[in-house]
């Protein structure tokens, strides 16, 4: 995207007021701000890139984008399918990781994490659940030197849900307790996962 083709973009009075409602700045600076993130949204999709983690500058962005039609259908596509992944997949994993460390019996986190895993409309859905939890798992084990903006994403839900470790785990083994929680997760998504396959391929009309 070339500065002037940015420049002609229009972006609602409304969209501005909000970004600088939210950040504290005056609406020249918040388009600018807009402005600045659709090309670089446009810029990695452009490369076959992806956005995991959308806060509301890229919504924000995003609907500038849709607006002025400033990428192809097909981009636009992958974009907001990018974004019913971080709403209905990406956002929720927090709470996942807290309810698996509180949990005090394995059923009853099983049966909520089964119950979630259903709600997910699509197999892609639940893959994405699958691949942030897999690299959850990795991250836990050794974390990234140089991270990217969505590695960044994921590993401050890593921080972030440490808090609901019980206090009962002896601190030295809080990393073990960690991990072996992410693992537990990640297993009993592979096992929801194949049988979600198996019974589409036994009931296609179901």
């Amino acid at each position: 995207m070339t500065e002037s083709s940015k420049e002609a973009l229009r972006v609602s009075t409304g969209i501005c007021s909000k970004v600088a409602k939210s950040h504290g700045i005056d609406s020249g600076a918040a388009k600018k701000v807009i402005l600045d993130e659709c090309e670089k949204i446009t810029e990695l999709y452009k490369q076959n890139k992806s956005l995991a983690f959308f806060d509301d500058i890229h919504r924000a962005a995003l609907h500038v984008i849709g607006q002025n039609n400033a990428v192809p259908l097909d981009t636009f596509a992958a974009i907001l399918r990018d974004l019913e992944i971080c709403d209905t997949v990406l956002m929720q994993v927090k709470g996942i990781l807290k309810q698996a460390y509180r949990a005090e019996k394995k059923t009853q986190f099983i049966v909520s994490l089964q119950s979630f895993f259903d709600r997910l409309a699509t197999s892609e859905l639940q893959g994405a659940l699958l691949d942030a939890i897999t690299q959850l798992s990795l991250y836990s084990k050794s974390r990234p030197e140089n991270p990217t903006q969505n590695d960044q994403h994921l590993l401050d839900i890593l921080t972030n849900s440490e808090d609901a470790i019980p206090e009962y785990v002896n601190p030295k083994k809080r990393k073990e307790f960690e991990l072996d929680r992410i693992d537990m997760i990640r297993d009993l998504l592979v096992k929801f996962k194949e049988s979600s396959v198996k019974e589409r391929e036994e009931n296609p009309w179901a």
